[in-house]
């Protein structure tokens, strides 16, 4: 019997702490990394080209949702751009054939950051 309460106990905790390590996995790796500016550029086609002319034009681009402050910022010194101010300033940066709307490869050069300067170095 006590041979039969003690395998009974094993077998118990192995379940138990098979159920706890798979609970566990995925914890502590963070967010899912942000996606690409294709990734955004697919979505972004996908949510708003209400033509389906595989285009979005300032409209469509104004109808994008506006960004979320980021949680514990500090409050913006300037108003936020209104959403057609922002597709605007999209369309300008991106429409290289200026037929006046962003396609694909447009929208993708527009979502790519910037690359950054490097700092001066102090002599």
């Amino acid at each position: 019997m006590k041979k039969y309460l003690a395998l009974m106990t094993l077998a118990a905790f192995a379940v138990a702490s098979t159920g706890i390590a798979a609970e566990g996995e995925g914890k502590g790796k963070g967010k899912k990394p942000p996606m690409t500016p294709e990734q955004r550029a697919d979505m972004m086609l996908k949510n708003l080209d209400k033509n389906a002319d595989a285009k979005l034009d300032k409209a469509e681009l104004a109808a994008q949702p506006a960004p979320k402050p980021k949680e514990g910022a500090p409050a913006p010194a300037k108003p936020a751009p209104t959403p057609e101010e922002r597709a605007a300033k999209m369309l300008e940066r991106g429409d290289a054939n200026k037929d006046g709307a962003l396609d694909k490869a447009e929208l993708i050069t527009v979502l790519t950051p910037a690359p950054k300067k490097p700092k001066a170095k102090a002599n």
